[in-house]
């Protein structure tokens, strides 16, 4: 299995398309993987974003971080949930 981990703050105008063009390119590289999202708690709505695009993507996976926000810890946080090798 493959996972990817993207980190996000106020990204939601580009989720669309990063889900689209990565889900694009996972499923080229293996049959088994997933995209986890780590949002930072953005203002924006970019939780939102994912949750609505999740729907018929059991391969997209979210995690909203309220606490922190820094980007090594939100990679640390994403592999901890991965599943991939």
């Amino acid at each position: 299995m493959i996972s990817l981990v993207v980190p996000a703050y106020n990204e939601r105008q580009n989720i669309p398309e990063l889900v689209d063009r990565a889900g694009r390119a996972l499923m080229a590289c293996s049959p088994e993987y997933e995209l986890i999202i780590v949002d930072d708690n953005s203002p924006d709505g970019t939780a939102d974003e994912v949750r609505r695009l999740q729907e018929g993507r059991p391969w997209l996976k979210l995690l909203v971080r309220t606490n922190e926000k820094d980007l090594s810890t939100a990679v640390t946080a994403g592999w901890n949930l991965a599943k991939g090798d």
